[in-house]
């Protein structure tokens, strides 16, 4: 009897045991995004949510100007949340700086052909500041006539005409009309005189009232390179040559570099007694040290077939290093 309930016993003790419960791993802390009821044993595989962010990724915390959550807002110092700090006109991000001559969008060390950024030291280096206000015009006069022993003679039964291209502080790339109407884009008048000569641009994108062709076109200031693309045309018949001059007018100094071309002819002159070939500068400073167009010397004659009023001879002007100061 005594084995009976021993082995009964052996055999309970054997039944409980494997009723054990079964060990689970898991992420057993209670703060934890996956936190698991039904783990038993830590498996280190517990996941948190981000600083100020819940589980499902939704912020906890304040959002600041910037849009970030529980960010500190722009930067102290800086004007938006770039980090961007405004420049010596008060504009966010702008370009404007004061290298000696005012706040001004340019300034250009002639020496290095650089733009100052104010912290260099300009000791000893030539610095040239926009003006706040400036004006300038390059006044393009085509002339229709014979060319003959190096001599150019205008026809007595055509007029000249002109082109007007330039930057006015108060200009843009877009229709301007301005108070000043010398500085203001102007459409090209109808035509009244036979055999004459027109030099324009032509922008239809603006949508003018008065026309799509602009005898005088203005544009906004760029330092290191703006150009014109137009037309020359004539109602005239037959062989003829074209002479191109140039004149400056501003009240300020102005030094540049410049590219023409005509009838995709570029820089040449058979009338040019300046001994330039290529380049050209344009500028009222150092006159009769460089090659330029607007000096007595210079004349650019081409000779040309026309075709009447619908025979179109493109022209470019391209301005370079333009600096006014």
């Amino acid at each position: 009897m005594t084995h009976i309930v021993k082995i009964s016993f052996l055999i309970f003790l054997l039944f409980i045991i494997s009723c054990d419960e079964e060990v689970v791993s898991g992420c057993i802390d209670t703060t934890a995004c996956n936190f698991s009821t039904k783990a038993t044993e830590s498996d280190d595989s517990c996941l948190y949510a981000q600083q100020n962010l819940d589980c499902d990724g939704n912020c906890t915390a304040v959002i600041d100007e910037c849009g970030e959550c529980g960010g500190n807002g722009i930067d102290e110092g800086a004007c938006d949340c770039d980090g961007n700090v405004e420049d010596c006109a008060g504009e966010c991000a702008g370009n404007a700086m004061d290298c000696g001559c005012g706040c001004s969008e340019l300034c250009k060390d002639l020496d290095t052909d650089n733009i100052l950024d104010c912290i260099d030291d300009c000791v000893g280096q030539e610095q040239y500041c926009l003006p706040n206000i400036f004006k300038w015009s390059l006044k393009m006069t085509g002339t229709i006539g014979d060319y003959n022993d190096n001599t150019f003679t205008s026809s007595t039964d055509s007029i000249s005409n002109y082109f007007m291209a330039g930057t006015h502080y108060l200009s843009t790339d877009g229709l301007d009309i301005l108070e000043d109407l010398s500085y203001s884009d102007i459409a090209q008048p109808p035509s009244t005189v036979e055999n004459s000569i027109y030099l324009y641009t032509s922008h239809p994108e603006w949508e003018y009232i008065f026309g799509n062709n602009f005898t005088q076109d203005y544009k906004s200031h760029n330092m290191d390179s703006i150009i014109w693309n137009g037309y020359v045309s004539s109602d005239f018949y037959g062989e003829k040559y074209v002479k191109i001059t140039f004149e400056l007018e501003s009240e300020q100094n102005v030094i540049a570099e410049v590219n023409f071309n005509l009838n995709g002819i570029e820089n040449i002159s058979e009338g040019n007694t300046s001994g330039c070939d290529s380049e050209y500068t344009l500028g009222n400073v150092y006159e009769g040290e460089f090659c330029s167009l607007i000096s007595p010397q210079f004349e650019y004659i081409i000779p040309i077939t026309f075709q009447g009023a619908g025979y179109l001879m493109p022209f470019s002007i391209k301005i370079l290093n333009l600096v006014i100061y």
